[in-house]
């Protein structure tokens, strides 16, 4: 376990901190739909009191809004929640926490799916193409027909 100590010669005041280490998180190894729930946990295992916990997303930082939460839960835990999964939260997650030892981060992805809204499609002849929002600020081009019978 790494420490940091800090030593004066002046005012006698010396003391060692432990920097914080984080536990391990996810959001699960599947893509999520829209709509969904999602929550996921930052859990500080270790480290000295005071510790600061802090999201972000894609290197932005993340502040609660309607529909995505973040709630600090005791000295050393941090819940982030989305009500209603959208396209827009898809990305790297990083919960970050800093001590007077140091700074630790963890980052989960978050892989939301999109979905073809009706209205979208391009009728050409007997074939279709739909244009849909994926996951991970991609697009995704379907091609299909209609047979006859």
């Amino acid at each position: 376990m790494g420490f940091t100590c800090y030593f004066s010669s002046l005012d006698r005041n010396d003391f060692c901190a432990v920097p914080p280490a984080i536990m391990p998180f996810s959001f699960g190894s599947d893509v999520l739909d829209e709509g969904l729930y999602a929550q996921v946990s930052c859990i500080v295992q270790k480290g000295d009191p005071p510790i600061q916990i802090s999201w972000s997303l894609k290197g932005d930082v993340v502040s609660s809004e309607p529909g995505l939460t973040t709630a600090q839960i005791g000295p050393r835990a941090s819940i982030l929640s989305i009500d209603a999964l959208g396209y827009r939260h898809s990305g790297q997650y990083t919960c970050t926490a800093r001590n007077s030892a140091g700074v630790a981060s963890y980052s989960a992805e978050l892989k939301v799916n999109g979905e073809c809204k009706a209205g979208k499609g391009l009728a050409t002849g007997r074939s279709f193409l739909f244009f849909c929002r994926g996951s991970a600020n991609s697009s995704l081009l379907l091609r299909g027909g209609h047979k006859r019978g």
